[in-house]
Protein backbone atom coordinates (compact mmCIF):
# COMPACT_ATOMS: atom_id res chain seq x y z
CA UNK A 1 0.00 0.00 0.00
CA UNK A 2 3.36 2.15 -0.22
CA UNK A 3 1.96 3.82 -3.74
CA UNK A 4 -1.45 4.48 -2.63
CA UNK A 5 0.04 6.42 0.11
CA UNK A 6 2.62 8.24 -2.39
CA UNK A 7 -0.11 8.94 -5.12
CA UNK A 8 -2.34 10.21 -2.55
CA UNK A 9 0.54 12.45 -0.72
CA UNK A 10 1.55 13.64 -4.08
CA UNK A 11 -1.96 14.91 -4.83
CA UNK A 12 -2.13 16.24 -1.04
CA UNK A 13 1.07 18.20 -1.96
CA UNK A 14 -0.32 19.49 -5.16
CA UNK A 15 -3.84 20.47 -3.87
CA UNK A 16 -2.49 22.27 -0.90
CA UNK A 17 1.48 23.22 -1.13
CA UNK A 18 1.99 24.35 2.18
CA UNK A 19 3.22 21.26 3.87
CA UNK A 20 5.65 20.30 1.23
Amino acid sequence: MVMRDRCLRILLVEDDPGDA
